[in-house]
C-alpha cells in the first residue's frame, strides 16, 4: 500500500493544505517514493519554543471554540501555526511595549526577539524539506503605501528570517487588490485568490505568509469500501454520511481517559491527522475544557503500533473569525490600539488599528486533505493492552470528534478542528 471613520493597516497570513492519496496524481505527477523520515533536530531552548506553540495552539483553539458556541456555529476550524507566524511577523514591527506583550503570548519567557525570529526561519526551512513526498512551500511578502516610510531594521528582519521581500504599492489607487491577489493565487497554485476581503481597505501596509502543503496518505482509502451511514450530531439528530473504511491496518493509537486516539499518517509520517474520539458518556464541551497542551502530550506519549478498523466520515467545513477578540482574550491588547507599530514605520497614524481575521475551507475524502487558511491581522495516560489482527481495535468515528495536523518532531499545529454535526 501507498502510502487565514477609522483607518486600518493590514497584516495577512495565507495557507493552503492540499493532501492527495497516493494512488492519484495531477500535473505535478503522481506517487512519490517517500524518503526515509529524519526529525528536525531542535536544541533544548527550541524545544522550550515548541512547547509555549503548542500552549498557544490550544489557547487560540479554546477561545475559537467559546466564540463558535457565543455565535451559535457548532463546528469549528482554526490554524494555530498561521496565526503564531503572522504575530511573530508583526511583533518585529511593534513598539517595545506591545512586543513584549506580543511575546509574553507567542513565548513566555522569551524576550529575545531574535531567538524567536531564528526559531521560526528554522522551522519553516525544516517543513519544507523533511518529507519530498510533501510538497510544502512558503511564500512571504511585505506591501507598504508609498505615503511612508519603512524602518530599514523590519525590512531586513522580514527578508532574513521569513524571506519576505518588501514592495511599495499605491494603496489609493485600483489596481492594488488585483496585484496582491494575483500574488497570493500564484503562490497557492490557485487554489487562494481573495488575499483581502472588498469590505476591507488597508491604507498604511500588508504583511503576506502563503503556505501551500500537498502530501499523499501513508495508507491510501479505496473509495470502493465507502459506505453510507449515519452520523450522529451534537443535537442527537443523525445525518447520512459516506464513512470511509481502512482495515484492520496497524496505526499509532491510544486510549486515554474518556478518550481515544488515532493517528493517520501522510507521506513518510513526519506529517498526519490525528483524530480525537472523546467516548461516548462523554460530552464534547466537558472534553474540550479539560485538554490541554500538556495531556495533548501524554496521550501522544502513549501511543502505541495497534491493529486498528477505522471508519471516518468524509467531512467538509469552513470557519471565517475575526479574531482580534480571540487574540485579546489571550492576553494581547496593546498592538490592537493605535500607534502599536512604531517599531515598523514612524509614519504610521495613531489611528491605524490592526485587523485580525482568519478564514479556512478544509474537506477529507477517500483522496486525502484539502483546506485552505487565512490569517489576517491589519494594518496520566495508561496504555492499552497489545491488541491483534483477529481481535483489532474498532475506530468508529460516527459523533463529535476533534482533529489535529501537524509535523511529527517539532509538533508544529497546521489545522485544529472540532466537527459537531455533518
Amino acid at each position: 500500500m501507498k502510502y487565514k471613520m477609522r483607518y486600518f493597516g493590514y497584516v495577512i497570513l495565507s495557507g493552503l493544505l492540499f493532501s492527495m492519496s497516493s494512488c492519484s496524481s495531477d500535473s505535478e505527477g503522481g506517487y512519490i517514493e517517500p524518503k526515509a523520515y529524519v526529525p528536525i533536530e531542535l536544541s533544548s531552548g527550541e524545544q522550550a519554543i515548541t512547547e509555549c506553540q503548542t500552549e498557544f495552539s490550544f489557547k487560540f483553539f479554546k477561545e475559537a471554540l467559546k466564540k463558535d458556541e457565543r455565535e451559535s456555529r457548532h463546528n469549528t476550524v482554526v490554524s494555530p501555526l498561521s496565526a503564531y507566524l503572522c504575530l511573530s511577523m508583526l511583533s518585529n514591527g511593534a513598539s517595545p511595549e506591545a512586543r513584549a506583550e506580543m511575546l509574553e503570548v507567542l513565548a513566555p519567557g522569551f524576550v529575545d526577539l531574535t531567538q524567536l525570529n531564528d526559531f521560526n526561519k528554522k522551522l519553516l526551512n525544516g517543513l519544507v524539506s523533511i518529507d519530498n513526498s510533501t510538497k510544502l512551500s512558503f511564500a512571504n511578502s511585505f506591501w507598504f503605501d508609498k505615503k511612508i516610510s519603512v524602518n530599514k531594521d523590519f525590512k531586513s528582519v522580514l527578508k532574513n528570517y521569513y524571506n519576505a521581500p518588501s514592495e511599495n504599492i499605491d494603496f489609493s489607487s485600483g489596481s492594488f487588490r488585483n496585484r496582491i491577489n494575483s500574488w497570493l493565487s500564484d503562490a497557492t497554485k490557485g487554489m487562494l485568490k481573495e488575499a483581502i476581503p472588498n469590505y476591507v481597505k488597508p491604507q498604511c501596509y500588508f504583511i503576506a505568509n502563503s503556505l501551500y502543503f500537498k502530501g499523499q496518505w501513508l495508507f491510501e482509502f479505496n473509495e470502493s469500501g465507502s459506505r453510507e451511514s449515519f452520523f450522529r450530531n451534537w443535537d442527537g439528530s443523525n445525518s447520512k454520511v459516506m464513512m470511509m473504511r481502512q482495515g484492520p491496518e496497524q496505526f499509532d493509537y491510544v486510549e486515554g481517559e474518556g478518550v481515544k486516539v488515532l493517528k493517520i499518517m501522510y507521506g513518510n509520517t513526519a506529517y498526519s491527522i490525528q483524530i480525537i474520539l472523546p467516548d461516548n458518556n462523554v460530552t464534547m464541551k466537558r472534553f474540550v475544557e479539560g485538554i490541554d497542551q500538556e495531556k495533548w502530550k501524554q496521550l501522544k506519549d502513549n501511543y502505541s503500533q495497534e491493529w486498528v478498523y477505522l471508519e471516518l466520515p468524509r467531512f467538509e467545513m469552513n470557519g471565517d473569525y475575526d479574531i482580534a477578540d480571540l487574540l485579546q482574550a489571550m492576553g494581547l491588547d496593546k498592538v490592537f490600539r493605535g500607534g502599536a507599530l512604531s517599531n515598523m514605520s514612524s509614519d504610521i497614524p495613531g489611528s491605524v488599528i490592526p485587523v485580525a481575521r482568519q478564514s479556512i475551507v478544509l474537506s477529507v475524502s477517500e483522496s486525502g486533505t484539502k483546506a485552505a487558511v487565512e490569517t489576517s491581522v491589519s494594518g496520566g495516560v495508561t496504555a492499552p493492552p497489545p491488541s491483534t489482527f483477529e481481535n483489532p481495535y474498532k475506530f468508529i468515528v460516527d459523533r463529535p470528534f476533534l482533529f489535529v495536523i501537524e509535523e511529527k518532531s517539532t509538533g508544529a499545529i497546521l489545522f485544529m478542528g472540532k466537527v459537531d454535526s455533518l
